[in-house]
């Protein structure tokens, strides 16, 4: 059984400290059997979050950064080119660009729907298929997304980007699609209607989540996101101290305790604690009861959980 958790590393080591004060009975059980830990950095380029750079290897992908096929994976298709496309507000400038966080559009089924039916036929005249997935995201099947490089949408949100590369990642046919949906949006009722309320307007569309799923993923044991690891990555996505800490304290009472229970039951269990930039792999041993390891030292929440805050360039 592998777990990854998103949120579970952050840079704040008075969040770490604090968390390292609960009693987390079933995380320090599991602890307490782990055989290995090891932590790989992603580079300041990367494309990729730490959560899904985690779930990659979790699933057992080759390590291709920006090109993991996240759609397709999650749509169930395998061998055809697909991506996800999240409608958005970019805050140009002369050399950077910044997406407004989903959250903020405050997009309603209804406006989403309208902009769908919209922009549909455009994206079909050159041989992309949109389904609607929800509001903020849709589904795109078409050959121009098999070797599409794209920044994930969490690591978009999250950092200032050069506007002239993200534009060079995409394929000639959607830098094209993006400049006639920006006209198309620019006057669109349903931004008329927003921008009269003080609301942000839907002026671009990011593709992320491109590539090719080849069917690898499902023989192996899959990676588990629990519900309420959720929780923990809203709590870092708001920076939120004490949402953090009862997520764990939450999570320990579910993925944890449950965790301990296929480790008696004599499965092994991963865990990947991931970051914005990093994530830590943690292999627990069934064959290592804790009550034989009452020697070992606590584990350290610092080596764990602990980001360190160093990006020094942006994509």
């Amino acid at each position: 059984m592998k777990h990854v958790l998103a949120g579970a590393r952050v840079p704040q080591a008075a969040w770490v400290t604090d968390l390292s004060r609960l009693k987390l009975p079933y995380l320090r059980d599991c602890f307490n059997r782990s055989t290995s830990t090891e932590r790989v950095q992603l580079a300041p380029s990367s494309l990729s979050s730490g959560y899904e750079a985690a779930l990659a290897h979790g699933l057992g992908w080759a390590d291709d950064d920006g090109r993991y096929p996240w759609a397709a994976w999650e749509a169930g298709w395998v061998g055809k080119g697909a991506a996800w496309v999240s409608l958005c507000h970019w805050s140009l400038g002369q050399s950077h660009a910044t997406l407004l966080p989903l959250g903020d559009l405050c997009l309603s089924e209804h406006e989403a729907r309208a902009l769908f039916e919209t922009m549909a036929p455009y994206f079909l005249e050159d041989n992309i298929t949109l389904r609607y997935d929800r509001p903020d995201r849709w589904l795109a099947q078409g050959d121009c997304f098999s070797r599409c490089a794209s920044v994930s949408m969490e690591r978009a949100c999250r950092h200032v980007h050069n506007a002239s590369t993200l534009v060079s990642l995409q394929p000639p046919v959607l830098q094209r699609l993006q400049s006639e949906m920006q006209m198309l949006l620019y006057q669109h009722p349903i931004n008329e209607h927003r921008h009269s309320q003080g609301l942000a307007v839907v002026n671009a569309f990011h593709v992320s989540g491109c590539g090719v799923w080849e069917g690898v993923g499902t023989l192996c044991p899959q990676p588990q996101v629990s519900p309420t690891q959720h929780a923990l990555a809203a709590a870092v996505n708001a920076n939120d101290h004490s949402a953090w800490l009862s997520a764990w304290q939450a999570l320990d009472e579910t993925v944890f305790k449950e965790a301990l229970g296929l480790l008696d039951d004599g499965h092994a269990v991963d865990f990947y604690w991931a970051g914005d930039d990093d994530y830590v792999v943690t292999k627990v041993d069934p064959k290592a009861p804790s009550r034989w390891r009452f020697w070992r030292r606590a584990p350290h929440f610092q080596t764990l959980f602990l980001a360190p805050n160093d990006r020094t360039s942006s994509t």
